[in-house]
């Protein structure tokens, strides 16, 4: 293996562990000196699925956490634990507590509703 085929493997490992963390693709083609940072991107393709997959991993979570807030309420433990929830056994309590996640379903229906109608509404820049 020449010497120019180990620089070349070197410049690759480090732009790949460049990459896996997340770091800016931009500084990294600065780094590599890159006229184009699709360059840059088609390169090390590779290393994307893995961070699309940590990206995905994180907004799901940030969506949960968003999602049972909405329907839960707040977390209230000291150690950002959600408050533990018991279901009624009484159908009424029931019917009540499963209307209450529609109800701000509906809420929100209605107020997204009313902006894009207040949107529409307004002049346009053009």
């Amino acid at each position: 293996m020449g010497k120019a085929a180990r620089l070349y493997t070197l410049r690759h490992t480090f732009a790949t562990l460049w990459m896996e963390p997340n770091e800016p693709v931009k500084v990294l083609q600065e780094i590599l000196g890159h006229s184009r940072i699709d360059q840059t991107m088609n390169t090390y393709a590779h290393v994307m699925p893995r961070i699309q997959a940590d990206a995905f991993g994180r907004f799901s979570k940030q969506a949960a956490e968003a999602l049972g807030e909405l329907l839960f309420g707040a977390q209230d433990g000291s150690d950002g634990s959600p408050t533990p929830v018991t279901l009624p056994s009484n159908p009424e309590e029931l019917a009540a507590l499963k209307a209450e996640p529609r109800q701000k379903l509906l809420q929100i229906e209605e107020f997204e509703g009313r902006a894009r109608q207040d949107s529409n509404l307004r002049p346009s820049d053009s």
